[in-house]
This record gives structure tokens, C-alpha cells and sequence, in this order.
């Protein structure tokens, strides 16, 4: 009877975790999970992901599967796994304010946040992140707690804003100041200055940024015009975005007019088709369309910035001036190479404008396309099933 009863708890035990030769997650709940922390005295690692996450799901086929990730990760952490759109991930993701994927928290048993990453990486950063994670001088709750208690070190301040950028910008900001107040101008053009400004400068008022863009041939002759092109004109095109939205009328005129001496094409392109999604994001269509006829008129030299531009302008408006322009702007895209993608946005806009008989067409032309180029066109199958009952209403 006792040997029964062991051999049921050890049962018991083995369906708590995940069966794997990597990382052998824990089969319970966040309270389960705590309480196993609690016990075993590790912190517990958390892979907080999506179905639909693309690098999630290369993490979990390529780097959670390998043995020296599951030799570091089992013998340090309690492994979880947690869907953010399901079950307890939805909490999860509410109460750790999880909005990226993949977002991997490392916890204590109280669900204080020792430490936080991001992102699809090689197994040797992932075991990085985990060695980082258990070292309370080098994780994010140590560095916290030292900055927030006032050291100002540079290297400490450097570690800091490398974990917060993209986590926690708000700390991250907060790091940069105080480094900037550490730093002597001149020293501004040293090469561990300009790589914290190249990674963690984002305000393009602040007393550094205007300090490079006031002596940029010093820098481009330091560090060549396309970085310095890439450090000041690509963080510019980026705040566009931000801008967006964030609906910042502000910031995007400070960072269109810092643009206009920008003659980087690359960057351009960027700049442009985040201002569009600043139209679109503040409604405004009639300054879209005119934007997006200068835009296109400039850089409209293939398929695809035609088709996205039309797509954009088809799934946001029914406004006939706005569906018009995006069939103007589908036609010269399909000119220039057709195929499934911008033939699917021609038959969607055909169909908002309400000319059933040449989006039927111009949908079943789209599927033979996808049929040829061996790709998924169920949402265009939606699409002319929708039409057809459209139009047999319309008969009526």
C-alpha cells in the first residue's frame, strides 16, 4: 500500500511540469507556480507569449528546447508558460503590463519583478538574461533600487537604460538625463557617449540631440554620414510614429520640420509612411490623400508602397473621395507587378464603392492568383462569398 501511495505522489509530481529535453515548464496555476517558487527557494521564469507571436513561436521550437538552455533554466526557475489572451494570461498580462511578445518576467514568490526581458534572441543571450536575472547587482530590481537611492555611475546607468529601452522607457529616460549630467559636452563625441546616444536618445529637444545636430559634420567625420544620418533623421521618423499614436500634434511638427533637411531616401520612406498613419490616426483624410499624392509621386517606384498605402485607405474609410484615390493607387501598384496581394486590395476596394460586378470579378481573378503563387486566400474567399450575397440581395 505505501509503495502505491509513493508511486501516485511521484505521479502526482511528474504531471506538474511539461515533459522535454529543454526547458521543462511547470503544468499549474500562477498560485501553484508561487508556491513551488516559495519551496524550492528559485525565482520563477516566466514566458509570457501569443499563439499568433511569430518570434514566440521561434523561441519555443528553436532555443526552449535546447539542452543547455534547460540545464541553466531548470536548475534556477520554477518554468512557466502563459497565453496572454487566455485564462489567467489575461490577468497576468494586466497586472505586469505584458503588451509586447514574447515578454519574459522573472517573478519572486510574492510577484515582485526581479527582473524583465523581451524578444525572440540565440540561446546564448537567453541564458544571458537568466544569469542576469538571478544576480541582484545586475538585474533590473538591483539597478532600480541603486539609481532610485541616487548612484549616478555611468557604467551602472548604462546597464540600466539597456534593460529598461523598450521595457520601461519612462525609467529608461530618467537613466539617460542623469548620465547626460555626468557627461562633459566635449566628451559627447567619445564612442561609448554617441553608442548611449544612438541607442537611447529619443528626444529630439533635448540639449544633447540639438548639441549633434548643431556640429553634425564633426560627427560624420567621425562616425560617417550614415550613422549620424541613421541617429538623428531615423529617431525623427520614428517620433512620426509615436506621434501617431499617441495623437501628438506637438511632437509630430517638431519632428516633420526636423526632417526637411533629411536626404536619406530610406529614412524618407519611413517618415512618410508614418505621417500617413498620422492622418489616419487623427482622421485626417483630406491632408492624407494630399500627402499621400506628394509621397507617392516621390518614392511610389514599386507594387508594394502603392498596394500599402490602398490598403490602408480601403480597411480605415468608406468615404468615396478617400476609396476612389486608393483605386487610383491599386491601378498603378497592379501596373507595376499584379499579383495576389494588391489584386486582393482591388477587389476589396472595388466592393466598398458598391461595383459588385467588378469586385466579384476582380476577386475570383485575386484567388487564381493565390492558387498560382501557393498562398492562403480565405479572407479573399470571405470576400467574394460577402459579394455574391450582396449582389443576389441587390436582384431582389
Amino acid at each position: 500500500m505505501k509503495r502505491i501511495l509513493f508511486s501516485v505522489i511521484i505521479l502526482f509530481s511528474l504531471n506538474l511540469y511539461s515533459r522535454a529535453d529543454g526547458i521543462v515548464f511547470f503544468h499549474g496555476t500562477f498560485a501553484e507556480a508561487k508556491a513551488e517558487a516559495k519551496k524550492q527557494h528559485k525565482l520563477i521564469f516566466m514566458d509570457c507569449f501569443t499563439t499568433w507571436c511569430g518570434p514566440c513561436n521561434r523561441m519555443a521550437r528553436d532555443v526552449f528546447p535546447r539542452q543547455d538552455v534547460g540545464d541553466f533554466y531548470n536548475a534556477n526557475f520554477i518554468c512557466c508558460k502563459m497565453d496572454m489572451e487566455k485564462g489567467e494570461g489575461l490577468d497576468i498580462a494586466k497586472t505586469f503590463g505584458v503588451k509586447s511578445y514574447p515578454t519574459y518576467l522573472f517573478l519572486d514568490a510574492d510577484e515582485s519583478v526581479e527582473h524583465r526581458t523581451l524578444g525572440s534572441k540565440p540561446s546564448e543571450n537567453f541564458i544571458d538574461d537568466g544569469k542576469i536575472a538571478i544576480d541582484p547587482v545586475r538585474n533590473l530590481h538591483g539597478l532600480t533600487e541603486r539609481f532610485n537611492k541616487g548612484d549616478k555611475d555611468t557604467a551602472m546607468l548604462k546597464q540600466l537604460m539597456s534593460i529598461t529601452s523598450g521595457i520601461d522607457n519612462t525609467l529608461c529616460e530618467k537613466a539617460l538625463s542623469v548620465y547626460w549630467n555626468e557627461i562633459p559636452e566635449y566628451q559627447i563625441i567619445d564612442q561609448p557617449n554617441w553608442d548611449v546616444f544612438s541607442n537611447y536618445e529619443t528626444n529630439l529637444q533635448s540639449p544633447v540631440f540639438h548639441f549633434i545636430a548643431g556640429d553634425k559634420k564633426q560627427f560624420a567625420d567621425k562616425y560617417g554620414d550614415e550613422a549620424v544620418n541613421n541617429a538623428l533623421y531615423g529617431k525623427a521618423a520614428t517620433e512620426i510614429r509615436i506621434a501617431a499614436d499617441t495623437k501628438d500634434y506637438g511632437l509630430f511638427a517638431i519632428a516633420t520640420n526636423f526632417l526637411k533637411s533629411c536626404t536619406d531616401k530610406q529614412i524618407n520612406v519611413s517618415a512618410g509612411t508614418n505621417s500617413l498613419r498620422f492622418y489616419r490616426k487623427t482622421d485626417q483624410w483630406t491632408d492624407y490623400v494630399n500627402y499621400a499624392d506628394d509621397f507617392l509621386g516621390k518614392y511610389g517606384d514599386n507594387q508594394e508602397i502603392y498596394n500599402s498605402v490602398a490598403w490602408e485607405m480601403v480597411s480605415n474609410s468608406n468615404d468615396e473621395m478617400v476609396l476612389n484615390k486608393a483605386l487610383d493607387y491599386i491601378n498603378k501598384s497592379m501596373k507595376l507587378d499584379k499579383n495576389y496581394g494588391n489584386s486582393d486590395t482591388w477587389a476589396n476596394v472595388l466592393y466598398k464603392l458598391k461595383r459588385y460586378k467588378e469586385a466579384e470579378a476582380a476577386a475570383k481573378e485575386s484567388i487564381e492568383l493565390a492558387k498560382k503563387e501557393k498562398l492562403d486566400y480565405a479572407s479573399t474567399q470571405e470576400l467574394l462569398d460577402k459579394i455574391e450575397k450582396d449582389m443576389a440581395s441587390s436582384t431582389k
